[in-house]
């Protein structure tokens, strides 16, 4: 049908062109089309010429301006010549603009132009209603977009049940200052609200595209928000409790209100009661001492027994609950104690306690210190003949003995968290440490105790600790040590460092399996910090102790320079054939700025070379079994974790004749005489009685060594410095001209109360023996092993040297030695 109108159109332009003359002509229809979204709509162009002016040119379309419609939700269809049509299906808001028809003529073109408005249809209408305090009534719905076709909502309603369009009545009164919404007042006539009364709300939108409606069907009193509560006030009552009182607001009518109430420690707790009294009271119970607390209440009308309507808006108040005594103590940890002056003094530490449980501004500590005088000989980790010192049993002897055995120290100043004691190496302690607030001490309280054991039942601390750090992640620390068998757990400190900080250490607890940790302190480098490791353990009668707050010497920088040795020394040994290296590297600073030394090796050249590994904490070393009147070179060098400097040379050594260094321990009386005479020293009568004294002195010292060796059944007994696993036991025979050296064999050395293994079995560097041998000394019984030796026939003038080696057992080339010789004659 459109198509034959196009054609009829065609036909009168070409017959108003032959009867007025008029050359080329353009048109576009309908003009300014209104469309739905989603409908269809036809736009036709035709195209009116002479016969003198003909053209072969056809019209085209273009749509907002820009080139030729190539937009498939448009279909052009070309009818003729001079007609042109433009089919748009299923109309979207986005379609929406000028459509141009154009004609090419010449250098220009001819053209019409018609705009399309594509705009939705009325929505239906949402709308609510409220009615505040019983008093006004308020219906508003939402705006609608008219996308360029205005939309009107009206608002018409009746009281009736059933809805007619006969007694619709108009909105009573519109809001002047707000849009779309329509009020209701208390008294105005025969529009006044009627809370109990149904309503027909009806909401009517309409545009030129077409309308809808919606109808809305309330009883008012449903829709009700009460005004807020009055006059609301609230106080603490106590340090644990708080009352509240208010107003209702309105009187008669059965309310539930909501109280809700939540602390600085984010403590949220909500109360519900109804109630219809006029002046309504609330006591709250279990709430923290010293505490801001703020209020809220709000209400809703309860309608046959249930919440209806619209809660009010809140009111709010705020209340500080009373002070009281802590309800906990400082925090304490078992090993946070550094003994001081070889355990003469005690200097304790805690954490301030947190505001949550201070209930209250500290103003002071209570240190309790309990000297205990009943000891068990169970708790000890050295030898069952150490001092028979130990801790309280139980823990109910310890409280009913608190009045008698208590005494007490008091810091008067909250911002110190340390305190030091004098006390006796040889006794143990219990430590507390309580808070105190303006309301006093909390005496209910049953604070954690901590153990000061005494010398004896101190736990074993690493042999091996140290922090590093990256300059490039200056506040990462990272912690290593060596394991402690005995170890249930390790801790680790960080505490303030300077003059002007105060003497505050936090802490971590370590898993007694690890031995590494990793600190993340933001804000801290090391200049602000020291670091210290305790070891915690547990007791054989029980009890957990701690070996106390030791410091790490310094804090290493992984990536930092690795420290040369500097200012070596050589000084000769009394032993002969041997040498002592000393030496030393900068550690001017507690952050080093240098990387962590593992250990130090030592290269000895003579004819050939080889090495010794010296642990990185030593700054000396010994050499043995140097040639007498050989010179020797001496490099040294530092070993990082993954790196090493350079050999640094020093200045080469001459090994001295043994003669100088005699022993005074084995010369007799007549090669003292001798040594006198050669010295041209005159023999006089005091020299006489000088020489018998020494005489004397000599057969007195042979005597009581001969009566000691026969006593404890010809053993020899060397103290081992350091508390390190036992490789093996060397022993030198030394006999001028010849020099053997063999291991000491299982018949020969007695290890009675190492690892409680009764004798040795097993190969000579005794691997089998046990895990683990931390000795305060080892003893060697006496073996005739000089039978063997080339020099037997020398036996009874040859000195024997024992000296311990400890080391890896995998590298038998380069023991430590961590004795001294100790020479003793052979009968």
């Amino acid at each position: 049908m459109d198509r034959q109108w196009g054609v009829i159109w065609s036909l009168i332009g070409i017959l108003i062109f032959h009867t007025y003359g008029v050359a080329v002509k353009v048109d576009i229809w309908p003009k300014n089309p209104l469309i739905a979204t989603g409908n269809s709509i036809v736009i036709s162009c035709s195209v009116t010429r002479s016969a003198t002016e003909y053209t072969v040119n056809q019209p085209y379309f273009v749509f907002n301006g820009s080139l030729e419609i190539t937009n498939s939700a448009f279909q052009v269809a070309q009818l003729n010549f001079s007609l042109v049509q433009l089919y748009l299906t299923n109309a979207q808001r986005y379609m929406s603009g000028p459509i141009e028809c154009r004609l090419n003529e010449s250098s220009t073109f001819i053209s019409d132009t018609t705009f399309l408005t594509i705009a939705d249809k009325p929505r239906r209408p949402n709308g609510s209603c409220r009615v505040y305090n019983w008093d006004n009534m308020t219906c508003s719905w939402a705006a609608q977009n008219d996308n360029g076709v205005p939309t009107n909502v009206s608002l018409f309603f009746n009281r009736l049940h059933y809805l007619t369009a006969n007694d619709l009545y108009h909105c009573p009164h519109y809001d002047l200052f707000k849009e779309n919404s329509c009020s209701w007042l208390k008294n105005d006539g025969k529009d006044s609200l009627k809370p109990y009364t149904h309503h027909w709300i009806v909401l009517f939108a309409e545009n030129q595209l077409g309308s809808d409606y919606r109808n809305i069907s309330l009883y008012p009193s449903d829709y009700v928000q009460p005004a807020s509560v009055n006059q609301l006030r609230c106080h603490a009552y106590g340090s644990q409790s708080g009352r509240l009182s208010w107003i209702s607001p309105h009187s008669g009518k059965q309310l539930f209100y909501r109280v809700k109430y939540n602390s600085s420690w984010n403590e949220n707790k909500t109360l519900n009661f109804a109630s219809q009294d006029h002046e309504c009271n609330l006591a709250l119970s279990d709430l923290i001492p010293n505490t801001v607390y703020w209020v809220n209440i709000d209400c809703i009308p309860l309608v046959e027994n249930r919440p209806t309507g619209f809660w009010s808006e809140s009111q709010t108040c705020q209340f500080i609950t009373e002070v009281d005594v802590p309800a906990l103590a400082p925090p304490v940890t078992a090993g946070g104690y550094r003994a001081l002056y070889q355990r003469k003094l005690i200097e304790l530490f805690w954490q301030p306690l947190s505001k949550r449980w201070a209930n209250g501004d500290i103003i002071a500590y209570r240190i309790r210190i309990s000297n205990n005088t009943e000891f068990t000989t169970s708790d000890s980790w050295r030898t069952s003949t150490d001092s028979a010192n130990s801790l309280v049993n139980t823990e109910s002897y310890f409280m009913q003995n608190v009045a008698q055995r208590w005494r007490e120290e008091f810091v008067n100043n909250a911002t110190v968290t340390s305190m030091t004691f004098h006390v006796d190496e040889d006794s143990s302690y219990w430590m507390t440490v309580e808070a105190n607030t303006s309301a006093g001490f909390n005496e209910s309280l049953v604070p954690e105790k901590i153990i000061i054991p005494n010398k004896n039942s101190v736990p074993l601390h690493p042999d091996f600790y140290i922090v590093t750090t990256n300059s490039h992640e200056h506040n990462h620390f990272y912690f290593n040590w060596s394991a402690v068998p005995t170890a249930t757990g390790y801790t680790i400190y960080w505490c303030n460092r300077g003059r002007n900080q105060p003497n505050y250490c936090e802490w971590e607890t370590v898993e007694s399996s690890l031995t590494t940790h990793h600190l993340h302190l933001p804000n801290r480098t090391c200049e602000s910090i020291r670091f210290e490791i305790s070891v915690e353990s547990v007791l054989p009668s029980g009890k957990t102790v701690s070996s106390g707050m030791k410091p790490f010497d310094a804090v290493y920088f992984k990536d930092g320079e690795i420290s040369l040795p500097e200012d070596i020394k050589f000084s000769d040994d009394l032993s002969p054939n041997s040498q002592i290296i000393t030496w030393k590297i900068p550690e001017n600073e507690y952050c080093q700025k240098y990387a962590y030394i593992s250990h130090f090796i030592i290269r000895i050249c003579n004819a050939t070379c080889y090495e010794r590994i010296v642990d990185g904490f030593e700054r000396s070393v010994k050499l043995y079994g140097l040639s007498i009147g050989e010179t020797y070179s001496i490099q040294l060098k530092s070993h990082s974790y993954d790196r090493e400097s350079d050999f640094i040379s020093t200045a080469n050594v001459t090994i001295h004749s043994p003669d100088a260094y005699r022993p005074v321990a084995v010369i007799g009386f007549t090669e003292m005489a001798n040594i006198l005479l050669q010295d041209s020293i005159p023999v006089t009568t005091i020299t006489v009685v000088a020489c018998c004294s020494v005489a004397v002195t000599l057969l007195i010292i042979i005597v009581l060594c001969y009566q000691f060796h026969w006593t404890s059944k010809n053993a020899i007994r060397i103290v081992i410095p350091k508390k390190l696993s036992l490789s093996k036991v060397e022993i030198n025979i030394d006999s001028s001209a010849s020099y053997t050296s063999q291991f000491v064999s299982d018949s020969m050395l007695d290890v009675s109360g190492c690892c409680n293994v009764s004798d040795i079995t097993g190969s000579p560097d005794f691997r089998n023996i046990c895990d683990s041998w931390n000795l305060d000394q080892i003893t060697v019984s006496r073996h005739d092993f000089t039978k063997s030796s080339k020099a037997a026939e020398n036996a009874n003038k040859l000195s024997v040297m024992l000296h311990a080696r400890i080391g890896n057992i995998n590298e038998d080339s380069s023991p430590l030695d961590l004795s001294d010789y100790h020479k003793v004659m052979i009968k």
